[in-house]
């Protein structure tokens, strides 16, 4: 109980400082954190995050969305095998982890944002 009450006093404050800094709502609050915040997950906002677990998180999701979308509309498997399909699928995913990962983690520093830790 008491880590779900560190949790929210940490959440609350991050918050607070996105705000100050007039970081945008969608990087604040992404609609994919509110949902997994609602689910009852402790997940900390991409901007108080560390790159590793950035770049993982955000690459599953587009990769996901990606790849059920391409595989319902784009799809035809007489020009492209189920392994291309997947590993390009899972290359782009790669890409765009990082690269997002990257500019949170940039944000972050040119914001001079505090840790997670220290809130």
């Amino acid at each position: 109980m008491a880590r779900d009450e560190e949790f929210e006093r940490k959440k609350t404050a991050a918050l607070a400082v996105l705000m100050k800094e007039g970081v945008f709502k969608k990087a604040r609050w992404p609609w994919q954190l509110n949902f997994l915040w609602a689910l009852g997950f402790k997940i900390k906002p991409p901007l108080f995050g560390s790159f590793i677990p950035n770049a993982i998180s955000l690459g599953l999701q587009w990769g996901l969305m990606f790849g059920v979308l391409s595989w319902i509309f784009l799809f035809n498997p007489n020009n492209t095998s189920l392994e291309m399909f997947v590993g390009l699928t899972a290359l782009g995913a790669l890409f765009f982890g990082l690269a997002m990962a990257g500019v949170f983690y940039l944000q972050a520093r040119i914001q001079q944002l505090p840790s997670w830790e220290s809130l």
